[in-house]
């Protein structure tokens, strides 16, 4: 049957509820593929970057997180308490409806690979 190209996205908050959590489902795949992070917010979609940073899509093409290339999927906590990325706060976040996505990239052909991974979270 094969594994769909679709990372699977779990949002929430740390348990202290002061930063984002993320985990990352990925599929195996047998050649790289970039993974983008991208967030709804009410003042537009913003990216997140290889450094844990937000981008505006305004700003130009977006940077990829990173590099997957992993013949075996695997579960990948992104943000949070643990995470490969340094943890991203709520401060200054406005209450309301959030909505995550992550998708898989071929670099070479530049276009999304399989479905898109999203998540919705409302921040209280």
């Amino acid at each position: 049957a094969g594994y769909p190209l679709l990372p699977g996205l779990q949002v929430g908050l740390t348990a202290d509820g002061s930063a984002w959590s993320v985990t990352a489902a990925l599929p195996p795949v047998s050649q790289g593929r970039d993974f983008y992070l991208a967030v709804q917010t009410p003042a537009g979609w913003q990216v997140v970057g290889p450094q844990g940073d937000l981008h505006s899509l305004s700003e130009g093409a977006p940077v990829p997180l990173g590099r997957w290339n992993q013949p075996q999927g695997a579960s990948l906590q992104l943000l949070g308490q643990g995470g490969a990325l340094p943890a991203l706060p709520v401060a200054g976040w406005r209450p309301g409806a959030y909505r995550w996505l992550g998708v898989l990239v071929d670099p070479l052909a530049g276009r999304v690979t399989g479905q898109t991974g999203e998540a919705a979270f409302t921040l209280p």
